[in-house]
């Protein structure tokens, strides 16, 4: 018997050696401490929940903006419709096909007018409805 190691086990053993020293090569010298990776940790979450919040208030934002336009167009539906009703109180332009728009409380005539007192009256009337900013008279006289 030879005093010798069997080459499969000097394969083995050499194998061994190698990967342990690429083991030791690979390893990171980490010098950071344990507080300081819980205070880097706790940075980065910081940082998300601060962008978490801007993002949260944008939305919010648009949802308001948004709000604040359906509410403006409800309002403005109402101060037309309003205005039509009181126009068709009065004889002269109850008859007359007067296009009302309103836009932010303020509403613009269009149409015909039988004379100049039934306009300053469209003016009037239309004034007169709650809601309204200010009264563009379009209205022409037919006379």
């Amino acid at each position: 018997m030879s005093s010798y190691p069997n080459p499969r086990t000097i394969v083995v053993i050499g194998t061994a050696l190698v990967a342990l020293t690429l083991v030791g090569c690979n390893r990171r010298d980490d010098s950071s401490t344990t507080g300081q990776k819980v205070d880097s940790a706790m940075a980065k979450v910081d940082e998300k929940v601060d962008a978490a919040k801007a993002e949260l208030k944008r939305d919010a934002d648009k949802v308001a903006e948004s709000a604040g336009k359906a509410v403006t167009a409800v309002e403005d539906t109402a101060i037309t419709a309003g205005i039509k009703a009181k126009l068709a109180t009065d004889s002269d332009l109850k008859a007359l096909d007067i296009n009302v728009e309103t836009t932010a409380g303020r509403a613009t005539l269009r149409g015909k007018a039988p004379d100049a007192a039934a306009l300053a009256r469209a003016t009037q009337l239309a004034a007169a409805v709650g809601g309204v900013t200010s009264v563009d008279n379009q209205l022409t006289v037919t006379q």
